[in-house]
């Protein structure tokens, strides 16, 4: 009888081991099928919308942000150097036509 009373736990343990296992591996085979998405749902930006707006501002800021930060920098730079900056949209000359010295 003693030897009853000292295995009913493990034995318990062992049942509710096996069974949450068994559950776990049976969720784990029966996965759900991912959705197709159809080319329809997909989000596409028209070429005239506001939501484009912010990229046309923020580059014409940036050019103008450029422009003063370079008018800036040339006040720091020796007098017989040069500075030419050229770029999509951006036409920069300091001096660009000065004579290089070597």
């Amino acid at each position: 009888m003693t030897r009853l009373r000292r295995g009913w736990l493990p034995g318990l343990l062992t049942v509710g081991m096996l069974g949450g296992g068994g559950i776990a591996w049976r969720l784990e085979a029966v996965k759900p099928v991912p959705r197709q998405t159809s080319p329809v749902a997909l989000t596409v930006t028209p070429v005239l919308s506001v939501r484009r707006l912010p990229a046309a501002l923020a580059a014409a800021t940036a050019t103008a942000r450029l422009h003063i930060d370079l008018d800036a920098l040339t006040a720091y730079l020796p007098p017989d150097s040069c500075l030419v900056v050229s770029g999509p949209g951006l036409d920069y000359d300091w001096r660009g036509g000065a004579p290089i010295r070597g």
